[in-house]
């Protein structure tokens, strides 16, 4: 936004005189966002289903998407155009650049509901779940958030504590919402289209990062160590479609 020669980014938080901040906010160039508070799921009552699955956007996810009919379902990023969701989880800190992204973002504020705590036990969906710094600070009227730390996720299961309250990053926003979803109560995790392969996605459209192509993503081995971590502390997790992880057993629904 510029005002009076002056270029404000987006997501920063500013003060305006009443008269100037009622221009802006009528032009939509301003969002006031007083009554916006962003809350930890973890903290906010939210129980999820013992069982639910995880939508990625991986191409091999595809060809199941039938198969998902009727569970709940928390896609994440771009999944969020694959299929009816329940949950909306995104963590990508360049997703506020992306057209596609503001335009499901703007067109989900435009139902005028409150995306909180009291909309998900209304069964009003979907409800965005965001990364607090990375994104949800862009978009404040989605007001439950999780909060991604360090340290990094590493390749060993058992440095790894899924039950702490920290969520730990390194191993995609899969791993994030995976230990969003353990603190939330769900006991078993089914994965769909969680390729950590290559640099397409299931609609045809290509990652930004080429050097994918053709690859396993580096992030894997922390996903897949989590997985196993979460299995051994009695979470059930699965997958119904063809991955480069190696700790989620490839199943049938």
């Amino acid at each position: 936004m510029e005002f009076r020669g002056r270029v404000f980014k987006a997501g920063r938080i500013v003060r305006f005189s009443p008269k100037n901040a009622k221009q802006l906010v009528r032009s939509g160039q301003l969002l006031d966002v007083d009554s916006f508070r962003p809350i930890n799921v973890i903290h906010s009552g939210v129980r999820l289903p013992d069982e639910i699955v995880i939508l990625g956007t991986g191409p091999n996810g595809v060809p199941h998407y039938k198969q998902l009919e009727g569970k709940f379902t928390a896609g994440l990023n771009k999944a969020v155009y694959a299929m009816p969701l329940n949950i909306w989880a995104a963590q990508d800190p360049n997703l506020p650049r992306y057209k596609w992204f503001n335009d499901k973002c703007m067109a989900l504020r435009a139902q005028k509901r409150g995306f909180d705590a009291a909309d998900y036990k209304a069964g009003r969906w979907p409800i965005p779940m965001f990364d607090r710094t990375r994104v949800q600070k862009y978009y404040p009227w989605f007001p439950l958030t999780f909060d991604v730390t360090k340290p990094m996720l590493g390749g060993d299961p058992k440095r790894i504590n899924v039950r702490s309250l920290r969520i730990a990053q390194g191993a995609t926003v899969c791993g994030s919402f995976i230990q969003v979803a353990i603190h939330l109560g769900a006991k078993r995790i089914i994965l769909c289209g969680i390729d950590m392969f290559g640099n397409v996605y299931f609609d045809g459209s290509k990652h930004k990062q080429a050097s994918r192509k053709g690859h396993v993503w580096s992030s894997y081995k922390a996903l897949d160590a989590l997985i196993k971590a979460a299995r051994d502390h009695g979470i059930d997790i699965v997958t119904v479609s063809k991955t480069a992880l190696r700790n989620a057993p490839l199943v049938e629904l």
